[in-house]
């Protein structure tokens, strides 16, 4: 048998339908780019996944859909808690207008924000490899400014739930009056 045609038999298998995770050839280059494969064989030594592999492989899943939605769901019903704790510090959601309702909101937005950011600075340092400040060490002061000025203008302090004036008015003329 010539050289080429026991190249073309050994070839045979690797593009054969039945075999998607067949070995590449041994020797020359393999991929449509001319690059030779990866030690590891799924890819070439440019990054192209090799026909027939069922793409980019999960590497550590963060970016996972499943994963970011068990996320957003944990966070969903930490803030849900943490917006009725702020709600009922003001005074409940009824006695509280459009306005300062919407400042809530954005109170819970910055202040997740400023968790996260504060996270990120923790993990990854506040300054460069150059000894330089971190463009998210300014923004997480910035933020933290942001949030205590949203704190401020909601108030600090708690307030009693706003009782139905209209109620209390009914309520003290239904008693009858006493005559002592």
């Amino acid at each position: 048998m010539s050289d080429s045609a026991q190249d073309a038999a050994n070839l045979q298998p690797a593009l054969q339908p039945d075999a998607p995770f067949a070995e590449p050839p041994a020797s020359g280059p393999v991929c449509t780019c001319g690059a030779a494969w990866h030690p590891d064989g799924d890819r070439c030594t440019h990054g192209h996944p090799r026909p027939g592999t069922p793409g980019p492989a999960l590497v550590h899943g963060a970016r996972s859909l499943h994963v970011r939605l068990a996320l957003l769901a944990e966070c969903r019903s930490a803030l849900a808690e943490r917006r009725n704790g702020i709600l009922a510090d003001l005074g409940g959601p009824d006695g509280l207008s459009i306005i300062r309702t919407d400042l809530v909101e954005r109170y819970l937005e910055t202040s997740l924000l400023a968790e996260w950011l504060g996270g990120n600075l923790l993990a990854e340092g506040a300054l460069t490899a150059k000894g330089k400040a971190r463009a998210a060490a300014t923004l997480y002061l910035q933020v933290l400014d942001r949030v205590s000025r949203l704190a401020s203008t909601l108030g600090l302090d708690r307030r009693a739930k706003r009782l139905n004036v209209a109620q209390e008015f009914a309520a003290m003329h239904t008693e009858p009056e006493r005559c002592d």
